[in-house]
């Protein structure tokens, strides 16, 4: 069990990570997220990461930035998948944040850059850093089936380093009684299980304001 995510869905908040500790409660989180692992994708590993000390973006909390899951190789993409199927709306628009931190021993002057895809569309492209939390939102991204595909690979320039991630959080409307605990899913193979945690009435009051 090795990945955090955190899954928003409006008033409805779960999270999936990349750390291999137990679900933590919410007390934890200055904000009140519930973390939750899952299972690593079975084409990657889990590693241990240099946390930030120094607040990153969103302030997720410290043990969130401890652990990532790598890929097996610079040639392997992680493949998530997060399924829209009980959203409010066959077609809305979805925000994505995504935190990167580095490997313990990535002592090499070489820059690991890895390529995010969504649904086999470019979307951005970052260098992670030493001793820093590399934070990417995306938004506005239109979600036009019941399932998204979230792509990390290595970039050209990456020079035979795999991708890797720490953790992700996704934001979008969804009808809080249809939930089902089967909303995220590694490399189209393994499930990654995350569970129906709170209703959270604040979080991000800006970002749900744009969902609106």
């Amino acid at each position: 069990m090795n990945l955090f995510f955190t899954i928003i869905f409006y008033h409805l908040f779960t999270i999936f990570s990349s750390v291999s500790s137990r679900n933590s409660p919410s007390s934890v989180d200055d904000y009140e997220r519930a973390w939750t692992s899952v299972t690593t994708p079975p084409n990657c590993i889990n590693v241990s990461a240099i946390p930030d000390f120094k607040s990153p973006e969103n302030d997720p909390p410290l043990f969130v930035l401890q652990e990532a899951i790598e890929s097996v190789n610079a040639s392997s993409p992680i493949i998530l998948t997060i399924d829209f199927s009980k959203s409010s709306s066959p077609s809305q628009l979805a925000y994505f944040v995504l935190y990167f931190t580095e490997v313990l021993n990535f002592t090499s002057e070489n820059s690991r850059t890895i390529n995010i895809f969504i649904d086999s569309v470019l979307m951005s492209t970052i260098t992670t850093s030493l001793h820093k939390c590399t934070v990417v939102t995306l938004f506005p991204v239109h979600v036009k089936a019941s399932t998204a595909n979230v792509t990390l690979a290595a970039a050209n320039s990456s020079v035979g380093l795999p991708p890797l991630i720490t953790a992700m959080e996704v934001f979008a409307k969804v009808n809080a009684t249809n939930v089902t605990d089967d909303s995220i899913a590694g490399d189209g193979r393994a499930s990654m299980q995350f569970s129906l945690l709170s209703f959270v009435m604040m979080l991000c009051v800006s970002v749900l304001a744009n969902l609106m």
